[in-house]
Order: C-alpha cells, then structure tokens, then sequence
C-alpha cells in the first residue's frame, strides 16, 4: 500500500509505503543415515569392502571393532543424525520448509523552497526473514536480513540551462545466518569435543 499527498500545498509533499509477504514452501527430500548396525560399526550389509586405514586389509565382515570407533563421532552420530524411517539405499525421507516472510516500509518528502530550490529525503526499511527448515531437523538455519537506507537530494536552478544536484545516500545491511543450537545451553563438550 501507499499514500501520499501534500502537507503544504506548492511546498510540501510526503508519500509512505509499506509492502509485505508471507509465503511457505515445502519440499520433499530423502537422504542416507546410518542404520542402527553401522552406528555400533557393523557395515555387514554393504557390498563395498570397508578398509582398514592402518593396515589398508578390509575389516573382517564389514565390522568395525568397537575399540576403533571415535567415540566422539559415535556420539554426534547418535545425538544429531535420526534414524531411518524406510527402507532402501534412500533410507530417511522427510518434508523441509523454506519460509520467505518480507516487510518493506518507505518514508519520503519533498519540499520546495522556491522555484530554484527542490530538496527530498527517503527511509527504506526491510526486514527479511527466511529460516530454513531441514526434513532432518538437526538442518535447521535460522536466516534474517535487514537492510535500511538513507538518501538526499537538494537541486538548485541557476538558470534555464545550468543547474546543480547534490545527493547523499547511505545504506546498512546486516545477514545473520544462526544454526538451530544458537541460543541453546549446547556445549561442544557435551559431545565430546574438548
């Protein structure tokens, strides 16, 4: 939406606008996670030869040894991934969203000060926020934007063929890209990491 109109008639003009959105979009989506037997290193129903990185021999019926899982990717495995929920090489599937909320306000005068003197001033704002919501919820980003801006113009006739126009603008933005544990007690030690 948008108004304007004169403040002082012949001298003074505003106009204010303001637009937003709302939209919501899902996609479906699958991936791989580890099943219950490869998270305790039993690769057993892989074809593919899981090989030993210190001997460069293929672990005896795909199993990994308990002693040589690092205990620390056992835990964020076990704390961030989820289990399958179907069967097949494909075997997590789930639905994201991507939410797309928008506000955009505006603000400008116009003002004369004589036939030879014309000044305007504008304040954008806008406020975009597109958290992303991953079908593993571990995925999910929290994304917002804002961006303002500030501009002004002052024209001077000096006469029917020369003038003058100075401007000013100034703009900010600010991104910030959040993970879902921002703002959590999460703590790296509480999975093993030190």
């Amino acid at each position: 939406g948008v108004l304007s109109g004169p403040i002082k008639k012949d001298k003074a003009f505003f106009m204010v606008g303001y637009e937003g959105m709302r939209a919501t979009k899902q996609i479906g989506s699958s991936g791989i996670v580890p099943t219950p037997a490869e998270r305790q290193g039993n690769f057993s129903a892989l074809s593919t030869p899981i090989v030993d990185p210190l001997t460069g021999t293929p672990f005896p019926n795909n199993i990994i040894p308990q002693n040589r899982l690092d205990p620390v990717s056992v835990n964020l495995i076990n704390t961030y991934e989820p289990l399958p929920n179907r069967p097949g090489d494909l075997n997590f599937a789930g639905v994201g969203r991507v939410d797309n909320n928008q506000d955009q306000a505006l603000v400008r005068i116009d003002y004369r000060f004589s036939e030879r003197d014309q000044v305007f001033g504008h304040y954008i704002y806008q406020d975009l926020s597109f958290p992303q919501f991953d079908f593993n919820p571990v995925f999910i980003a929290e994304r917002e934007f804002r961006n303002q801006s500030v501009a002004l113009q002052h024209v001077h006739t000096f006469n029917p063929t020369t003038l003058n126009e100075i401007r000013f603008g100034y703009q900010r933005g600010n991104r910030t890209q959040l993970s879902s544990l921002e703002g959590t007690n999460f703590k790296q030690e509480d999975i093993g990491i030190h």
